[in-house]
């Protein structure tokens, strides 16, 4: 049996049941259905003569075992953070080393979409809670959302989508914050998504580039943005400058290996473009497609001020970076799975058609149509393509 049948049964499961019991405490079902789910990625294994990720990582946590077993854990860290291929990147070091302490590599895989999914979860409570949406709405928009990103994509990488879950989370809580708490919690999560994952820093910067916006443009603030998305479209020509300026900070301590990393990001093309084919990129396009349609329907449909201040702008900034980003394989395919989970506000209230009073149902059918249809057809290429080559 391959990891698709078990995480389409999954998938399957956790709708009905979520069904049944979707009057319930939607916290508690969501953090059963969360464990469930992350359940194959403790045996998930690539079959031979296929690579994953997953291989490399573990062969790192052996090399740490080795370590700790000759000089003690304290061994295990100190080969980790100085002479692994995340020595300059303490987080990410510490965070692999702690799984060491687990006999079975399953645990680091497991433990690690957990919290992917925990995060996707908690993002969905904070935005039903501020919408005021049905826990069954919730539901199918977790359903949609796995169901077209890839999991197994979470599994083998480890890093990228989690960062970018927990930026989706992070930036949702800091714009919807009534309390001091939470404003500091999303500052940490922010900084934790940049020490985590390189990529994560650009978002990061977004959100800072918003805040001086609001801070100090008190007239043409359309303008301004409209200055920045153009930037954001056209960026890409301007990579030489760009690596340039990112070269004066690299001697930086911890800043050298994200620099040196961050380059196939930004370049995109070295590592990664042997693995993506026109196919994924044809499909994964879909995705970006139907997320510009949920946008411009949901923009025909409501005023922007009904999303927390900011939101759209963010959102759009993101959009216009995919786009300026499409000949980098590397950031588009990954942006696009971030708006994907930045998309959730938007699902919530184009999913909660009660509030429409029937007055587009036509427009409500086709969402639903291409929504429901796009996940439908990129899980049957998920399994097709990576799916049915991982073993259980």
């Amino acid at each position: 049996m391959n990891f698709g049948m078990v995480y389409a049964v999954l998938l399957v499961l956790f709708l009905i049941f979520g069904y049944i019991f979707k009057e319930n405490d939607l916290k508690h079902y969501f953090l059963i259905s969360d464990i469930l789910l992350a359940l194959p990625a403790y045996v998930a294994n690539p079959m031979n003569g296929v690579y994953f990720d997953t291989v490399r990582f573990q062969y790192i946590l052996d090399q740490i075992r080795d370590a700790n077993l000759i000089s003690g854990l304290s061994g295990g860290l100190n080969w980790v953070l100085n002479y692994s291929e995340y020595a300059a990147e303490p987080v990410v070091a510490v965070y692999i080393w702690i799984f060491s302490f687990f006999k079975n590599n399953g645990m680091f895989f497991f433990i690690t979409t957990f919290l992917f999914l925990i995060f996707l979860s908690h993002l969905l409570l904070k935005v039903g809670k501020y919408f005021k949406v049905s826990h069954w709405n919730l539901i199918l928009i977790q359903f949609v959302i796995l169901t077209t990103f890839n999991l197994f994509y979470q599994i083998e990488g480890i890093r990228n989508f989690l960062a970018f879950m927990i930026f989706a989370w992070a930036i949702f809580t800091d714009l919807t914050a009534t309390q001091k708490h939470e404003k500091v919690e999303a500052i940490i999560a922010y900084i934790f998504c940049m020490f985590f994952h390189p990529i994560a820093i650009v978002f990061v910067l977004f959100r800072l580039l918003l805040a001086l916006k609001n801070k100090f443009v008190f007239f043409g603030n359309h303008i301004f943005d409209a200055v920045v998305m153009v930037i954001l479209l056209i960026y890409n020509h301007f990579m030489t400058f760009i690596v340039n300026l990112l070269a004066q900070v690299s001697e930086l301590p911890m800043m050298s290996s994200l620099f040196s990393k961050s380059q196939n990001y930004v370049y995109g093309q070295t590592e990664f473009s042997a693995s993506t084919g026109r196919a994924e990129v044809s499909f994964t396009s879909m995705v970006f497609v139907a997320l510009i349609v949920e946008l411009l329907l949901f923009l025909s449909l409501y005023k922007d001020t009904v999303l927390p201040k900011g939101y759209l702008t963010l959102y759009l900034y993101i959009i216009a970076f995919t786009i300026g980003s499409f000949m980098n394989s590397q950031i588009y395919l990954r942006a696009i799975m971030l708006l994907l989970f930045m998309s959730a506000p938007l699902k919530a209230l184009l999913f909660s058609t009660e509030r429409l009073k029937d007055r587009t149902a036509y427009l409500m059918f086709f969402y639903n149509l291409m929504t429901y249809a796009t996940a439908f057809v990129l899980f049957g290429y998920w399994y097709v393509a990576v799916y049915q080559t991982v073993a259980l």
